[in-house]
């Protein structure tokens, strides 16, 4: 038709379109594209044995490339989303294990100074026993190193009575009497 068409135009030099044919131009409206020789070679690589018009038309069809390249990259744009919010997820949780792991840490480091100031407590109240101890015991030891003391029988029961410096009467009667019972005694030496 196109070929009788173009025969009519050539006669009349007019062309006048039948209503059928602009019908068929307005529904199928005829592109044209310019192409490099290397794209060219290209688009007949990906068409395969499709027409220019059939692989044309699958791009752009619901489930063509064109659909499938759009559902593709919402998919990745949804995707991003979720590994972004992931990764923000993963952040707070990172923060919060943080600031959980800080303060835990100053928790054992105050029980830590708790403990170690109740032990060197304890330490230095073990020490003050000790010299309380010891000073009692050396105090006891000077007392007796100090304390003249002697024993006498009864001369009711005959058990031993405990005579020492440390007795009330020591100084007024009992060491005065002492040294007068003994005032006669002497070293073997200095009998020559």
């Amino acid at each position: 038709m196109a070929s009788g068409t173009a025969a009519n135009k050539e006669k009349t030099g007019e062309r006048k379109d039948p209503e059928s044919d602009v019908r068929n131009c307005e529904r199928n409206p005829t592109i044209s594209v310019k192409l490099t020789k290397s794209t060219k070679e290209a688009l007949d690589k990906a068409r395969g044995t499709l027409s220019y018009s059939e692989f044309l038309k699958s791009l752009i069809t619901p489930g063509g490339a064109f659909s499938q390249f759009e559902h593709q990259r919402a998919q990745l744009a949804a995707d991003r989303a979720a590994l972004e919010n992931e990764r923000k997820s993963l952040a707070l949780e990172y923060d919060k294990q943080k600031r959980d792991l800080e303060g835990e840490r100053k928790n054992l480091h105050l029980e830590y100074e708790q403990k170690d100031r109740a032990f060197a407590d304890e330490r230095n109240e073990l020490i003050r026993q000790y010299k309380k101890k010891i000073q009692y015991l050396e105090d006891k030891v000077d007392i007796l190193v100090t304390t003249e003391h002697f024993y006498v029988e009864c001369s009711r029961c005959h058990n031993p009575i405990l005579i020492h410096s440390r007795d009330s009467d020591w100084d007024t009667v009992i060491k005065p009497t002492l040294l007068r019972a003994f005032s006669h005694f002497f070293h073997d030496n200095c009998m020559r």
